[in-house]
């Protein structure tokens, strides 16, 4: 018998649908795992629920106590994977997975205080042997008095000099486009699209605003 649906749940987001020991990020390929198991009286709550991949399910749920080879993972071992994997997860809500292809820095952008500040540029890394193609990157702009058309994304250090604009879609480079949108929250967002990113390569995007001058310091892009 598994989970409580809410139990369930909670877990999955918790995790980010990752494995608790591994770290891969296996999406639906989840298992809620029963760390005390149901037989020996485990609790349908929270605290006795792990999220693990597929393999990492095997070897913790099919250890042979007639056979043993290795070591059986405990129970306080599965508390700890899992404690510290939910507090990475809560306390970096918005960072790249640790095994995710690729690198993006900084997390968290402030927003400046004058018009047309320069804020920061977004780092951005192909950690893998491999080219990887149609690379979707949401930025979540928080502000109430900032619209998404008011920040200018450019390719390098430096604004573009033109952008070809599609209604809400700039095209701001041949392998760069810039989407404004709402996401299904009803959050502000802009979605960067890159059509190819080479190997073990590093990419840098310029980010100006042109705006009023912003009062609330709160005011970020994530």
């Amino acid at each position: 018998m598994g989970f409580s649906k809410s139990i369930k749940e909670e877990a999955l987001i918790s995790s980010r649908r990752c494995c608790c020991i591994c770290h891969e990020f296996v999406g639906l390929y989840t298992n809620v795992h029963h760390i005390v198991p149901i037989e020996q009286n485990g609790e349908d709550i929270l605290e006795n629920a792990i999220v693990l991949c597929l393999t990492c399910h095997g070897e913790v749920g099919h250890y042979n106590n007639k056979h043993p080879i290795g070591n059986k993972y405990s129970f306080s071992e599965l508390k700890e994977h899992k404690q510290k994997w939910f507090e990475w997860c809560n306390n970096n809500p918005y960072a790249p997975l640790p095994k995710s292809p690729i690198v993006i820095s900084p997390h968290e952008i402030p927003l400046g205080s004058k018009e047309w500040c320069p804020l920061s540029q977004i780092d951005l890394y192909n950690k893998t042997d491999t080219f990887l193609y149609q690379l979707w990157i949401k930025i979540l702009v928080n502000s109430r008095q900032l619209d998404q058309e008011n920040v200018n994304i450019s390719l390098g250090n430096s604004p573009m000099d033109s952008k070809m604009e599609f209604g809400n879609k700039y095209l701001l480079d041949q392998q760069l486009l810039q989407i404004n949108a709402v996401d299904s929250k009803n959050n502000k967002c802009i979605f960067l699209v890159i059509d190819k990113i080479n190997p073990k390569t590093s990419y840098s995007f310029g980010i100006t605003i042109n705006s009023a001058k912003l009062t609330d310091y709160r005011d970020s892009l994530y």
